[in-house]
């Protein structure tokens, strides 16, 4: 009998590594500046969806000979996490729209699972190198006041690991049965005040620094799109763009249920909805002829 029980054990840590991918989770690295990013050059298949992390822990490569960027920055609306695999992301689709265009075009995707604001400024601003010709924002209502904590998730939460779990059985108990905390409970990771706007208000300044050629999404959650209306940190949002002149467009009126598989992250319908509408508008601009 124990055998059989051991035999069956092992039939089940093989058939989790082989067909879903658990016990190599996509890990994480804590900063200092930024707080965490996903860790570069990883290349993992989690639930068949292949994800492969570069330079700077981008999930596309470095601009490396390419003569032109278009930088599409964002939390985990555009990172798709280990839910969407690399082909199938907005950044990715738009890059194999334009290169039949202008194949110097290059669509870098710099974003991570609940980064806001803080995180994206820091990032940026860590790394000058990331100067693109045009960048995408977006940015959902709740993402206004997301600022760094007091502690890092890497290492505490099962969202953000920084190993791999020494089997497949171990991952499955820790991720869906313990199912450790996100945060410790003293952490202040999203207070309602200035601060948050302020961040926001830096990371705008940093894009008009780097180039003339900017445009904002307002990402709606399900609940929005219901309600008809963006909270209230939404329409904060909106009024900062109005006032600094920086085009944006409201998704409320324009996403679709269909393209979401929780109230606030895409399948790969909403990937492709995005991905269509960014070059849609890129053309529309003439900032690719």
């Amino acid at each position: 009998m124990l055998l059989v029980f051991l035999a069956f054990v092992v039939v089940l840590e093989i058939g989790l590594r082989i067909f879903v991918g658990l016990g190599s989770p996509l890990l994480f690295e804590k900063s200092d500046v930024f707080e965490y990013y996903v860790a570069p050059f990883q290349d993992v298949v989690r639930d068949g969806n292949r994800i492969v992390s570069y330079d700077f822990g981008l999930k596309s490569p470095s601009a490396g000979g390419v003569k032109s960027t278009i930088l599409k920055i964002g939390d985990s609306v555009i990172n798709g996490g280990e839910r969407i695999g690399n082909e199938g992301l907005s950044s990715s689709l738009l890059e194999a729209s334009i290169r039949q265009i202008d194949s110097n075009w290059q669509v870098q995707n710099v974003s991570c699972g609940s980064w806001g604001p803080e995180n994206q400024f820091k990032f940026l601003q860590a790394n000058p190198e990331l100067s693109p010709d045009i960048v995408l924002y977006y940015i959902s209502s709740h993402d206004l006041f997301d600022t760094i904590g007091r502690f890092s998730p890497v290492g505490v939460s099962v969202n953000y690991p920084d190993h791999n779990p020494p089997f497949a059985l171990y991952e499955v108990l820790e991720s869906f049965i313990v199912k450790r905390p996100f945060f410790p409970s003293d952490t202040l990771f999203m207070e309602e005040d200035n601060f948050g706007k302020e961040a926001f208000s830096r990371l705008l300044s940093l894009f008009v620094e780097r180039t003339p050629k900017i445009h904002v999404f307002v990402h709606p959650t399900t609940s929005e799109i219901s309600a008809g209306s963006y909270d209230a940190r939404g329409q904060k949002i909106i009024e900062e763009l109005g006032d600094r002149n920086i085009s944006f467009t409201e998704n409320l009126k324009l996403m679709k249920p269909s393209f979401y598989r929780d109230d606030i992250h895409l399948n790969e319908e909403g990937h492709k909805f995005l991905a269509n509408q960014a070059y849609e508008l890129i053309l529309s601009r003439g900032w690719i002829e």
